[in-house]
């Protein structure tokens, strides 16, 4: 098989503890470029990963007429004209999200990605753990054909008229985050200017749509722009998603829980480790997924969601042992949020072997979604879409 060269744009935290040990990782890829404007961060990174060539200039990746790809994980505020030039040069490009800071600047993407008809994907990356996928594959297949269990109790259908709210889902997404963990970047007045509803929440706007499976009609935004607030994402067909994310909580409790119901049925995904149902006949009751990082393995209580808390609470022990808060941190159980596969399937997509985990389409649609829960902040009123 022939190797795939691929160019990181953009090495900052995330790119150093994803995308860069992942490109090592995978088979067939070579890591030619690294490319960073700060000298210390493109230094540390050669001598931590060794990518063939580096440079403070992406115009140099992009002209690589050996590059096939680009990962760009640069903030979204210098994004665009990176993607303009990717694509006019036809590489494949995996962007993170939120692809655009503006409607307009996204936009302009989706006209380069459609234009160029190159492979386009953006870092949607919980789409393709596996937990999350798991999780939508018991859920839709129980929306599209439900299947009561034979113990559901059955009072009152047969007195009365089908009613539409029958057929519809309903899904809540909780987000429990600590604002003093944040990067300082995310201070900065051009990125807080819409906060975490742009950079965070396109991760959950893109969810809830591909968990629900619909198209979204009209949002509603309560709460603050800094953090601390609740998206309602009301669907065509009256399915409901709501997304409550807080800046006040605690990395000693999981971060992010879905719970999706439809006919007669519950599923549960918690933090990336358990899969939960409940009304699902056949359906294993409790499923169990693998640490991605595990620097405690001396430390069970039944797996799942229940060794994280073991693992996590021995960190925080520890943490205050060692009088370092760092230290709990460093032994956080690490989940698999889909990062790596994410990627594989993208470098895939460049090799012609399938399609774009998260395309340009699906990114726009999420983007909308966030942007209509900014206007409806905004304006207090639900955003039509």
């Amino acid at each position: 098989m022939k190797e795939l060269a691929v160019g990181v744009i953009g090495c900052g935290a995330l790119a150093r503890g994803t995308h860069l040990p992942h490109l090592k990782q995978l088979d067939g890829v070579r890591l030619k470029w690294a490319c960073d404007t700060d000298s210390k961060t493109l230094a540390a990174v050669r001598e931590q990963f060794a990518p063939e060539r580096a440079s403070a200039d992406y115009r140099e990746v992009i002209g690589d007429p050996e590059v096939a790809a680009i990962v760009l994980a640069t903030t979204q505020l210098v994004r665009l004209p990176v993607i303009e030039a990717a694509a006019k040069a036809g590489k494949g490009i995996y962007c993170e999200k939120p692809i655009a800071n503006t409607l307009e600047e996204m936009e302009h993407v989706r006209r380069i990605v459609s234009d160029s008809g190159i492979v386009f994907c953006v870092g949607h990356n919980r789409r393709s753990a596996p937990a999350m996928l798991c999780a939508r594959e018991l859920f839709l297949k129980q929306r599209r054909a439900p299947a009561p269990c034979p113990w559901r109790f059955d009072r009152n259908s047969m007195l009365r008229e089908h009613w539409p709210e029958e057929d519809q889902a309903f899904a809540l997404i909780r987000v429990n985050d600590d604002l003093l963990s944040w990067m300082p970047w995310v201070f900065d007045e051009a990125v807080m200017q819409h906060g975490p509803l742009l950079f965070e929440m396109t991760h959950f706007t893109d969810l809830a749509c591909w968990l629900v499976d619909e198209q979204p009609a009209s949002v509603t935004c309560v709460g603050h722009r800094h953090t601390n607030f609740t998206i309602v994402i009301t669907f065509e067909d009256g399915s409901l998603a709501t997304i409550l994310q807080t800046g006040v909580g605690t990395f000693g409790y999981p971060k992010e829980l879905f719970e999706l119901y439809a006919g007669g049925a519950a599923v549960v995904m918690d933090h990336f480790v358990e899969v939960r149902t409940g009304g699902i006949e056949g359906a294993p009751q409790r499923r169990t997924f693998a640490l991605k990082e595990d620097p405690l393995p001396e430390v069970t209580d039944g797996g799942g969601i229940r060794d994280f808390y073991a693992k996590r609470r021995h960190a925080e022990l520890k943490a205050m042992k060692a009088g370092n808060p760092l230290v709990a941190l460093e032994l956080q159980p690490g989940v698999d949020k889909g990062h790596k596969d994410h990627l594989a399937r993208f470098l895939e997509a460049v090799r012609g072997r399938g399609e774009s985990p998260c395309g340009c389409a699906d990114s726009i649609l999420a983007t909308r979604v966030a942007f209509a829960a900014i206007e409806s902040l905004k304006a207090g009123r639900p955003a039509q879409l």
